[in-house]
């Protein structure tokens, strides 16, 4: 099921940048963080990269917030979009957890 939520949050991200954010070429999406109703992920398209946020609506996934920068900050997501502390807090620790096996952060 993970995996299924991950790959469909993939392809949310990667329509909303060739639609919305005009990168030009598409993003790698890695890793992505799902948790309930949430995801969290990190592209890169280029020189550019950031993170994207979704959430899961009518069995869709929404593209909330499509960042040049790092939103993975727990507080930040809870005050800004409204994502509930415990999956905030999931969320970011799934994702940074990922970062480290994939050797993105130190």
């Amino acid at each position: 099921m993970y995996a299924d939520a991950a790959q469909a949050a993939r392809v949310a991200i990667i329509a909303y940048a060739e639609n919305a954010a005009h990168l030009g070429i598409p993003p790698i999406v890695e890793p992505v963080a799902v948790v309930d109703d949430y995801a969290l992920a990190d592209w890169s398209a280029g020189a550019k990269e950031g993170e994207a946020l979704l959430v899961m609506r009518d069995g869709k996934w929404r593209v909330v917030a499509f960042e040049n920068s790092t939103i993975a900050d727990a507080h930040f997501l809870t005050i800004r979009y409204k994502v509930p502390e415990p999956e905030a807090k999931a969320l970011v620790k799934t994702l940074l957890d990922a970062e480290k096996r994939e050797n993105i952060r130190p």
